[in-house]
């Protein structure tokens, strides 16, 4: 069975600032009109950088053009890839200056990161998307370790809910993470098999991926990449 692979980007790299233009190229014309959208230039990087992130993984997974995909956004904003048709999981996530993606053979599959607010209310923001448990659990740390777990917490509760296909429509409340004696992520009352870990992005930044398919526990790889590196300033394969 092939890795669960976890893809990560600094966007303000110079690697892939360089690269800006390529991205732009590779993208639909629907996903350039989506991203314009965005008014701030810093928003629109990210979400050029991630979709192009995305094209680039499939691309290589699949052994074709991450041009020629075509990808179609679901009524949650999941993508689905509607050509060419291949057994493959993905998804995408960017925050700050950081963009994810995570690629698997098959199932499904969510990811996410955010970058740490420091100014943010945990204990608030927790009363309306944690549930109970997870409340009493924040409440029980140590000041000091209190954001980074509400960090944790949500990242895991949002890769969940990306991989389910229901995003942030989800009710977060109404299911709980919970960590076994080693640190490891559940889902209480899970009754498929659900595999879920955090994902070290970046200093300031949580990241993590949900995954669920045949073949229990996956392998999981984390890479920082540059998509595209191997093109050259044309937008062309590198001879």
């Amino acid at each position: 069975m092939k890795p669960l692979e976890v893809c990560t980007v600094d966007c303000e790299a110079p690697e892939v600032v360089a690269r800006l233009a390529i991205y732009r190229e590779v993208l639909s014309s629907e996903e350039r009109q989506r991203i314009d959208r965005f008014l701030r230039p810093g928003d629109q990087r990210a979400h050029l950088v991630s979709t192009a992130l995305l094209r680039w993984g499939l691309g290589r997974s699949l052994g074709v053009d991450g041009k020629s995909l075509r990808l179609e956004p679901g009524s949650h904003g999941k993508p689905t890839l509607t050509f060419p048709t291949a057994e493959v999981a993905f998804n995408a996530s960017q925050s700050g200056q950081f963009a994810v993606a995570a690629f698997a053979p098959g199932g499904s599959v969510g990811v996410d990161v955010e970058r740490i607010d420091e100014r943010l209310d945990v204990m608030a923001n927790a009363e309306g998307s944690f549930s109970p448990d997870e409340q009493a659990l924040l409440t029980r740390a140590p000041e000091d370790e209190r954001r980074a777990l509400f960090f944790r917490l949500w990242t895991l509760k949002e890769a969940y809910a990306k991989a389910l296909g229901t995003g942030l429509s989800t009710a977060f409340q109404e299911f709980t993470v919970r960590f076994g004696q080693g640190g490891e992520a559940r889902i209480d009352g899970d009754a498929k098999g659900w595999w879920l870990s955090s994902v070290k992005v970046a200093e300031g930044y949580a990241g993590a991926v949900a995954f669920l398919a045949e073949g229990g526990r996956p392998t999981l790889e984390i890479r920082r990449v540059i998509p595209f590196e191997e093109w050259g300033g044309d937008g062309q394969a590198a001879r």
